[in-house]
């Protein structure tokens, strides 16, 4: 059966409806009886028109939601994604800023660069940080938390994943799941251009992982 909005029925009925609603306010208010009233004759001459709307619809419009009672099918694995990118902050890297800068490539231009040489609201580091190679260490004997990892970039101790999620990226270790990992180096002094104002500063280092993890 179809369902009431497809239904011509459904709107002359609420038609009908909206003609006797009126009827109250004939001798009160007989302009908001003149609405109702001609409501009504709109939803009773254009109820075939609003059935065939309403049954044109997509089915994704009409359909209620999923529940526990109405389960979705699940996807065909062939269409799910091989892996998925999960992110990790590095802490503790104010401990091993020696071996961050250690890491980094100077710009040889910084010196030298002008407002001119920066685009409205760019802002350039002096240093560059290479990507990896990243190793992620487990630290069971750490005295402060026995799921401690390790993060090591290019052979430098840069800090360690951030406490909250030591014992989920230390599961994806063991699990065998981490299929790349590259790193996002920041901080250090820098130039901006700041609406048409040439900046300067200096920024703490920060990282921030990305992580491939197979699904």
């Amino acid at each position: 059966m179809k369902s009431w909005p497809k239904n011509r029925r459904y709107w002359i009925v609420c038609g009908v409806l909206f003609a006797v609603a009126g009827i109250p306010f004939l001798l009160f208010l007989p302009l908001l009886a003149l609405v109702f009233e001609v409501l009504a004759l709109i939803l009773i001459l254009s109820s075939g028109r609003l059935a065939s709307f309403y049954a044109e619809l997509p089915a994704s419009v009409v359909r209620p939601a999923a529940s526990s009672l109405s389960p979705v099918a699940d996807p065909d694995p062939a269409d799910a994604p091989a892996f998925k990118w999960e992110h990790a902050r590095v802490a503790g890297v104010t401990y091993h800023e020696d071996a961050i800068r250690a890491l980094a490539s100077p710009d040889y231009d910084f010196d030298d660069l002008k407002i001119s040489d920066l685009e409205d609201g760019e802002k350039i580091f002096e240093l560059y940080f290479p990507e990896g190679p990243v190793d992620l260490v487990p630290e069971p004997s750490n005295p402060h938390d026995k799921n401690a990892v390790k993060v090591l970039i290019a052979g430098q101790h840069v800090g360690y994943i951030k406490a909250g999620s030591c014992a989920h990226v230390l599961n994806l270790l063991r699990a065998g799941r981490i299929l790349d990992i590259k790193a996002d180096i920041r901080g250090g002094r820098w130039k901006a251009n700041y609406d048409e104002q040439l900046e300067r500063g200096t920024d703490f280092f920060s990282i921030k992982l990305s992580i491939k993890v197979a699904q």
